[in-house]
């Protein structure tokens, strides 16, 4: 994270990175992207397609390993991973789970806990 620190911006360009911690990706339309998900680069429609289904079954394993409830905890996690050993740990500690996000946290979701722990507050 030296180019941070420092008033001039000097990078490493890599082709390919392997289980990094704390890489920094800069580029256009990645605003809508999911951090700790799988990053590709596509040349044509076909290979879009084909990413898209790979990214939505990343997700929705995750989804699948989670059963809500009506009451319980919301967990919010800033990236796939920690959603995921978030909901392990929980599971194994019998704490239900009523919902989950990703991401930044915003008033919405502050209204929604506390509608959330009004309803069932243990």
């Amino acid at each position: 994270m030296k180019e941070q620190r420092t008033a001039t911006s000097e990078f490493d360009h890599h082709k390919e990175i392997h289980a990094a911690i704390g890489l920094k990706i800069a580029g256009p339309n990645l605003d809508d992207a999911l951090a700790g998900s799988a990053l590709f680069v596509y040349k044509n429609d076909d290979e879009l397609e084909e990413f898209s289904n790979k990214l939505d079954e990343d997700f929705k394993s995750v989804m699948d390993k989670l059963k809500t409830q009506q009451f319980g905890v919301h967990v919010q996690a800033s990236t796939i991973g920690s959603l995921e050993a978030l909901l392990q740990f929980l599971t194994t500690s019998s704490i239900p789970v009523a919902s989950i996000g990703i991401g930044t946290i915003y008033r919405s979701t502050v209204v929604k806990v506390n509608v959330m722990k009004e309803k069932k507050p243990e």
